[in-house]
């Protein structure tokens, strides 16, 4: 775990000097994403669920993602489980008239909690705080020549972290400074 926070701590502390660097030669850019779909998380007892996130982009070289997601889903047995998420990551984007397809990484604190079915003498809600884990985001959206503050698109997610693992699909609306 140590390794993994040393080499996350490195790269962002040279994406960031290098983008101070070269920020004066490109505009700064931002886009903010709001976005519904669906979640699997990789433990097998928890079925599939929805997620709901925003997150605001920012950047000129580097580019600087900070957003919050809520997963939810239930257990086979009856348990149901909600999941917040707060995360921070670095990615790079590449831009075209028509898309943008952007990728970030980084450290993602979540927590939440555990419903379970009443049963008589038992508390059914167990509430747990998982900690930092880590998310990674890949996003593809379609934006019209004529409305480019507007884009249509998807999102690939992962988040892993100690209590619910997930990884999922979000669609996407973009309202972006037009550039």
């Amino acid at each position: 775990m140590k390794q993994i926070l040393i080499i996350l701590i490195f790269g962002f502390t040279t994406a960031v000097l290098s983008a101070r660097a070269d920020s004066i030669k490109r505009p700064k850019v931002e886009w903010l994403n709001v976005s519904s779909g669906f979640s699997k998380p990789l433990n097998l007892k928890w079925s599939d669920g929805s997620v709901k996130a925003i997150n605001f982009n920012f950047g000129s070289k580097y580019f600087y993602q900070l957003g919050f997601t809520i997963a939810e889903g239930s257990h086979s047995r009856g348990a149901n489980y909600e999941l917040d998420s707060f995360h921070a990551g670095i990615g790079r984007r590449l831009q075209t008239n028509f898309m943008l397809i952007a990728g970030f990484i980084g450290p993602s604190y979540n927590y939440g909690k555990v419903k379970i079915p009443f049963v008589e003498g038992l508390r059914n809600d167990l509430g747990y705080t998982t900690g930092w884990g880590t998310f990674s985001v890949l996003q593809i959206i379609f934006r019209h020549p004529l409305i480019p503050e507007f884009g249509l698109g998807t999102e690939i997610f992962t988040n892993f972290n100690r209590a619910i693992n997930n990884y999922g699909i979000r669609f996407v609306l973009q309202v972006s400074d037009g550039r």
